[in-house]
């Protein structure tokens, strides 16, 4: 275990991200990455980061 928090965890949200976006699957089908995605979707540092990135026109490609 590399520790609570680390970039795996970061790209792991990316990706995801993209895979769910892009396929429009129910959250159901990865129960396990959903989970992942809505704890990084919590984390102040995440929704602090969207904020800007919406603010300058930058959206997370699907």
């Amino acid at each position: 275990m590399i520790g609570s928090y680390s970039i795996a965890d970061i790209h792991l949200f990316r990706l995801y991200w993209r895979l769910a976006n892009s396929l429009k699957l129910p959250p159901e089908t990865f129960p396990h990455l959903t989970a992942h995605y809505d704890r990084m979707m919590a984390r102040p540092a995440v929704q602090k980061t969207i904020e800007i990135e919406s603010e300058v026109g930058y959206e997370l490609p699907a």
